[in-house]
């Protein structure tokens, strides 16, 4: 497979483009029927913060898809996250 040269100005459109995209997604809250959610969006139902989130994403207990500052999930995985883990929610978002 050959690879590709880009210009800096074209990296920015091809950026601009796939954030159009995302929020072209997220706007539509579903993929497949399945609810999505952004970290902030989640951030403001559980009351966490976004340092929490990566907390419960390094130790595997939250299902997430994306990388880097791009992340988010599905309604149904956090519906069994809370449902596993919602005593230690509680008490993480008292603690903050």
């Amino acid at each position: 497979m050959e690879s590709m040269k880009l210009s800096s100005e074209d990296k920015h459109e091809l950026f601009e483009r796939l954030e159009k995209i995302l929020h072209e997604i997220q706007s539509s809250s579903s993929t497949n029927g399945k609810m999505i959610l952004t970290s902030k969006d989640l951030q403001s139902e559980l009351d966490v913060s976004r340092n929490q989130l990566y907390n419960w994403r390094k130790c595997g207990l939250i299902n997430f898809y994306g990388k880097g500052k791009k992340i988010w999930y599905f309604r149904e995985d956090v519906i069994k996250f809370v449902k596993t883990y919602g005593n230690e929610i509680a008490k993480t978002a008292k603690a903050e």
